[in-house]
């Protein structure tokens, strides 16, 4: 018994250390350059390392050379096993301006390997609250709006149906 009480408090050790002196601005840099093969670019002003993650301030979202917004703070949070995005007040460029007249003012991502295909995904702002998911396999994004705000010409792309307003979307 105790050999296995060892085996598990070097095991523990070993995580804890593996979390605290991994690299996380390399990490970040990693991402963007995973999402760049997809057209998609990051830009952080500020990049602040934390002991489970990184702080990113005001980070820029481009797609296809189209700037889509500003995230003012976003938070990433690691346990290797367990990964979390925080994200605050996106405010949308000029140019997505006709589509919601708003902001998104948080954003949950949550990701586990006990469930390996799908992301959680939370929003609440201006738009209202929503809850879903993103299952990586199969390219879907799924949004249940729990709260509805004033939508605006986004409503054009939701469905309703007897639980309320959901999107739905393949990529």
């Amino acid at each position: 018994m105790q050999m296995v009480k060892k085996i598990l408090v070097i095991l523990v050790a070993f995580w804890i250390a593996t979390i605290l002196l991994a690299p996380k601005r390399d990490l970040y840099f990693f991402a963007q350059k995973k999402l760049q093969e997809s057209e998609i670019l990051l830009k952080a002003e500020t990049i602040e390392e934390t002991p489970f993650g990184v702080t990113l301030e005001k980070l820029r979202l481009s797609y296809n050379g189209l700037t889509l917004g500003t995230w003012k703070e976003v938070r990433i949070w690691s346990l290797i096993f367990y990964s979390e995005i925080d994200a605050k007040d996106f405010i949308p460029s000029a140019m997505l301006q006709y589509l919601f007249d708003g902001k998104i003012g948080k954003m949950r991502l949550r990701y586990s390997l006990l469930h390996p295909k799908r992301i959680m995904l939370i929003l609440s702002g201006t738009l209202g609250t929503a809850r879903g998911w993103i299952d990586v396999k199969k390219r879907i994004i799924f949004l249940q709006w729990t709260k509805i705000g004033k939508l605006g010409s986004l409503q054009k792309y939701m469905k309703r149906d007897k639980r309320g307003w959901y999107y739905e979307r393949r990529f």
